[in-house]
């Protein structure tokens, strides 16, 4: 329930939100679902497994891109982190804080849901409040864009194999 809550923040904090035009993960599995019932209709006896493919890419892709970057691209940045954290538990730690963040995300996301704010889909609360400057902003902006490209990606070949 804190995640839920947690998305309130946007609309209480608007000076301290920013728009992306790219879906984070929970986004893209409620986009998925909507996706699945209009196929539903469209094409009976087909969406779930196209709907499913998406969600199942979804997942992948964000799980994958969370090792990439915490076990290779920004590898250094755990260099002097106190933990006994390593190996194959390190690369368990890596896929479980993916799942964490985003079963968070889709809390976030129930919330704006449950309290009718459609409109503050796609916002994004600046947890750094602008202290550390557009740095924060910017990486997670590029994350969330390499996340749904290789997303579509995945899902792209999924369909072609």
């Amino acid at each position: 329930m804190w995640s839920v809550g947690d998305g309130a923040l946007v609309k209480l904090y608007p000076e301290y939100c920013y728009r992306v035009w790219v879906p984070n993960s929970a986004e893209m599995l409620l986009l998925w679902c909507f996706a699945g019932l209009v196929l539903m209709v469209i094409y009976p006896g087909e969406w779930p497994w196209f709907a499913f493919s998406g969600m199942l890419s979804t997942i992948l892709a964000n799980v994958s891109h969370d090792c990439y970057r915490h076990l290779y691209r920004d590898a250094d940045r755990c260099k002097d982190m106190d933990t006994n954290v390593t190996g194959v538990y390190w690369v368990g730690a890596v896929i479980e804080s993916s799942l964490v963040r985003m079963i968070s995300k889709i809390g976030r996301v129930r919330g704006i849901l449950a309290r009718k704010e459609f409109c503050l889909l796609g916002k994004r609360f600046d947890w750094f409040n602008g202290h550390w400057g557009n740095g924060p902003l910017k990486e997670e902006m590029k994350n969330g864009r390499e996340r749904f490209y290789f997303s579509v990606m995945i899902l792209l070949l999924s369909v072609l194999i």
